[in-house]
């Protein structure tokens, strides 16, 4: 394992509202909340800060949710805290997101003087009847506001956007990407929509009240993003991520080269000592153990070495430049060779995997089919 690194999450489950789309453990504000979750978060870091003495925290990333919403005071409360409970690296990045509805002013200053130097601003699109369809609590204009405030306070900001979305054509997609461009933003996320069952989306598309762009039309969409970013100077460097040079989110990086992460909060993920495990889903059971100074974990998992080969070609195979053989090797203990050489022999032969100075990688253009290249390594 990635034994050098070791990130942070933070998982805030509070919203404004509801996306259609999302099935994330979040839920609308609950305003008695907000102080007793984030004296819950602490104490739940105090339980683990014992643990890790001696590790330096590389990356935190504070996500939802909507952290934004429990206002700048409470967070940054939260942001000392750990800071005083974990020693960090002296470069550590530090992300936060918000939502341009609840994202102002105070809110910037007070996250920049809690340390926070990466801020991601959620936008998913620049036209307002798309973010009407998706739910979304902000309109464009919300987000202008928002993403100048961003730039006055941060070098590294994030927009995300998404692709897929009911409606929406490839000149909404250039529409979207010209508006951010003029923010300057040193990183931008472009993720496809995905269909997740149970969500108020899922339902109406697959009750014909909704139709969504096909897989043809998606492509479509990223093979645009691709090119227009390209020209602007952002390379892709994972599936649905493009960076300025320098500018690559080190967290997101550490999740897809299985470095070491602990998750704090409703929810939350963690993997460390070779376990991966998540936290309980309901707050009052969350509240309970944390209550009784119990980790509040509900399941764990140890990862064999077939599970770590797995693991490692899964996330490795999301980056454009892939990942080494030799860490591969280093990583999981087997030579990738001895492990999956029938599935990258024929996968090869078909153009759809590549190997390059010992990385092995999905050609960019054959990543429209990355998720069925992967299917080839599951037994």
């Amino acid at each position: 394992m990635n034994s050098d690194k070791l990130g942070l999450y933070v998982h805030i489950p509070f919203c404004k509202s509801k996306c259609v789309y999302c099935d994330f453990c979040s839920f609308p504000d609950k305003n008695n909340d907000f102080k007793a979750y984030g004296c819950a978060l602490k104490k739940e870091a105090d339980l683990y800060s014992p643990r890790f003495k001696g590790r330096k925290i590389t990356s935190v990333f504070v996500g939802g949710g909507t952290p934004s919403i429990i206002g700048g005071d409470i967070l940054s409360d939260i942001l000392h805290h750990v800071r005083s409970v974990f020693e960090f690296a002296d470069d550590v990045e530090i992300t936060v997101e918000a939502n341009p509805d609840s994202f102002d002013e105070y809110f910037a200053g007070s996250m920049k003087a809690a340390g926070v130097n990466r801020l991601s601003l959620g936008l998913q699109s620049a036209n307002d009847r798309l973010l009407k369809n998706l739910g979304r609590p902000h309109d464009f204009e919300d987000f202008c506001k928002a993403a100048k405030i961003a730039k006055k306070y941060f070098d590294n900001v994030n927009f995300d956007l998404m692709l897929g979305i009911e409606g929406q054509t490839l000149a909404d997609v250039r529409e979207t990407l010209e508006s951010v461009l003029v923010f300057s933003p040193a990183h931008l996320s472009v993720y496809g929509l995905i269909l997740e069952r149970g969500t108020p989306l899922y339902k109406k598309v697959k009750g014909g009240k909704v139709i969504l762009p096909d897989s043809d039309q998606t492509a479509d969409m990223y093979d645009f993003a691709v090119e227009l970013l390209d020209y602007h100077g952002f390379h892709r460097y994972e599936v649905s991520n493009f960076a300025i040079d320098g500018y690559e989110c080190r967290h997101n990086l550490n999740y897809w080269e299985r470095g070491e992460y602990l998750g704090l909060g409703l929810a939350a993920h963690g993997y460390f000592n070779g376990v991966r495990y998540a936290n309980v889903r309901r707050l009052e059971n969350y509240y309970n153990k944390i209550s009784v100074a119990t980790r509040p974990v509900s399941s764990g998992q140890k990862i064999t070495q077939k599970d770590a080969c797995f693991e490692y070609v899964m996330l490795g195979l999301r980056k454009t430049a892939g990942f080494s053989v030799d860490e591969f090797k280093r990583n999981t203990g087997a030579d990738f060779f001895d492990v999956y050489g029938k599935e990258f022999e024929k996968l090869s032969q078909q153009g759809l995997l590549c190997v390059r100075e010992n990385c092995i990688y999905i050609p960019p253009e054959r990543f429209y089919v990355a998720n069925s290249i992967l299917t080839e390594f599951v037994r």
